[in-house]
């Protein structure tokens, strides 16, 4: 059966619009087992410019701020991120964007942190991205988990840290790179499965605590001895 001309014309226009539905591929941060982060590779629905991406906190956002296609380390977006530096009316971390995520998690639990970051920008003066995991009532009060500068290459770079949980801990990222950006993707935070051991001086009053109760048990015991039966 031949196909008249507008009908051929209709059949094109719905393969042009299903196009983009097949092309978008899931991150592999979405395919990594027990992954704690949502919206992981920023592959879910976005409102444009200077938005917060959905499941994400943000603040000190600009026009800056974007969900884009390319450069992508997987699936079909990333999130690029990036202020000037000092701009005017954001003050924290020299004016940087900044975004996070909270999580309730097992305290003293062993956690694997991991993301791809990419500088478009490489030697630039006036840049700088930071990785922050801390608890939730401070998470940027302690030193950063990484803070990359201006060396960082044109290419994606992942980085790993293993972390402890607290019951409830946040993922902070800032940047600033002027006059070029970041980019964020695949962001992953999965269970070790492992405790973590105890610090010395923690052990220690510990051991001290539980032989105390135990020579108290014998003294007890041998000031009231258990009649015969």
């Amino acid at each position: 059966m031949r196909l008249q001309r507008s009908q051929l014309l209709t059949i094109g226009f719905s393969l042009l619009a299903v196009s983009p539905l097949l092309a978008n591929t899931a991150s592999i941060c979405d395919n990594t087992p027990g992954n704690l982060v949502l919206n992981c590779g920023f592959e879910l629905p976005y409102a444009g410019d200077g938005s917060t991406p959905m499941d994400w906190t943000g603040s000190q956002f600009t026009g800056f701020e974007d969900v884009v296609n390319s450069p992508v380390n997987s699936g079909t977006y990333s999130m690029r991120i990036a202020n000037d530096e000092f701009q005017a009316g954001e003050p924290l971390f020299n004016g940087a964007a900044i975004m996070s995520q909270t999580f309730t998690d097992t305290p003293g639990e062993q956690y694997t942190f991991e993301f791809y970051v990419l500088n478009a920008d490489p030697g630039g003066a006036d840049e700088q991205f930071q990785a922050f995991w801390g608890p939730s009532s401070s998470p940027t009060s302690g030193t950063p988990l990484t803070a990359v500068g201006n060396s960082a290459p044109d290419s994606w770079v992942l980085h790993t840290f293993t972390v402890t949980g607290t019951g409830s801990d946040t993922i902070t990222f800032t940047s600033y790179n002027s006059p070029s950006f970041y980019y964020l993707d695949d962001v992953i935070l999965v269970s070790n499965g492992v405790i973590a051991t105890p610090e010395p001086a923690t052990a220690i009053p510990l051991a001290l605590g539980l032989a105390a109760l135990y020579f108290l048990r014998r003294s007890r015991r041998a000031r009231n001895p258990e009649p015969l039966g």
